[in-house]
């Protein structure tokens, strides 16, 4: 018999099509009712776009936090990252940015929490779906300018197997992981690019360990996954046995140039170390950088908050 329902998610399976799709409505619902939610209005987005949450917005008075049986904010912000981390990915970016704020937020955290749960009460059935095809392996990673109040600047990567994220980021990029805050896109973009590549190179890694380093019946090609075609500069279709020329989404051009050696360092000379990283992976034929637009950028969903039409568009793919 088919499982159905586990660890407060519902599986659906389509043997027909080889497919499954995972959803935690049911798990939602029950802490709506928990913390007495259900008459929150729904939101069509999970916050204000443009909204920028800083710790300047800290509870007026340390002296006396919010109350916690009053404002439970740690305790809801926690069972929404369970959702979050199975079936609810694009919401990976707005959880990280309130996290920051569990030790003394303020009403504003709160209510921008709320909004998050309006979001999904909005939409509590939304799956993710594995198995629905695609490229074996694949990599999208942005960042944005260090436009936050604590000059940070903010990383962001999606990697997907057969079309299902496994791997979703996006938070601040520390000082201690990628040196002093960025001071332009591109020096940002080549710090998120270098650690996008170095989570595929921990995933190739596991995959071959468990024993599917040359799969030639499933892991035979290394293709677009045919998203936007119009606008996609396409990669080489060839076939490439193995986990090789794994393609390397980014949105700036003169990171993908860098990576493959066609284009000057100059002006990212400081994260000198970081694009001799991507250059070698890029020699070895490891990854295959590509130039993808905004549009299609999944991963600018992880950098910023988006205004509604972009936030849904990147939703409907990453999912």
């Amino acid at each position: 018999e088919d499982l159905q329902t586990g660890l407060g998610m519902e599986f659906k399976r389509d043997r027909k099509n080889r497919t499954m799709t995972i959803s935690q409505g049911g798990y939602l619902r029950k802490v709506i009712r928990k913390y007495g939610l259900d008459n929150l209005r729904p939101c069509t987005t999970p916050y204000v776009p443009g909204a920028n949450y800083s710790r300047t917005l800290a509870s007026d008075d340390p002296e006396e936090p919010l109350n916690k049986k009053e404002y439970p904010y740690l305790s809801l912000l926690m069972s929404v990252a369970h959702l979050v981390r199975f079936t609810r990915p694009e919401l990976t970016f707005v959880l990280n940015l309130l996290r920051q704020f569990q030790v003394n937020p303020s009403k504003d955290h709160w209510n921008a929490l709320l909004r998050v749960c309006g979001y999904l009460r909005k939409y509590p059935d939304e799956s993710i779906m594995l198995g629905k095809g695609g490229c074996p392996l694949e990599v999208y990673y942005d960042a944005s300018l260090a436009d936050h109040t604590d000059g940070h600047s903010t990383g962001s990567m999606v990697i997907r197997m057969f079309g299902t994220p496994i791997y979703v980021m996006g938070r601040k990029m520390g000082l201690k992981e990628k040196g002093k805050a960025s001071t332009g896109t591109t020096k940002s973009e080549a710090k998120a690019a270098s650690l996008a590549a170095e989570q595929i190179d921990i995933i190739t890694n596991y995959i071959k360990e468990i024993g599917f380093d040359n799969p030639q019946d499933l892991w035979n090609t290394q293709l677009y996954n045919g998203l936007a075609t119009d606008r996609q500069l396409l990669i080489d279709n060839d076939i490439h046995p193995g986990l090789k020329h794994i393609p390397f989404y980014g949105d700036n051009r003169a990171v993908v140039g860098a990576c493959q050696g066609t284009q000057s360092d100059f002006g990212i000379a400081s994260v000198a170390g970081q694009v001799a990283h991507l250059r070698e992976s890029c020699e070895l034929g490891d990854i295959l950088p590509a130039w993808v637009s905004d549009m299609d950028n999944i991963a600018d969903i992880g950098t910023k908050t988006l205004n509604g039409p972009a936030f849904h568009r990147h939703r409907q793919i990453i999912s």
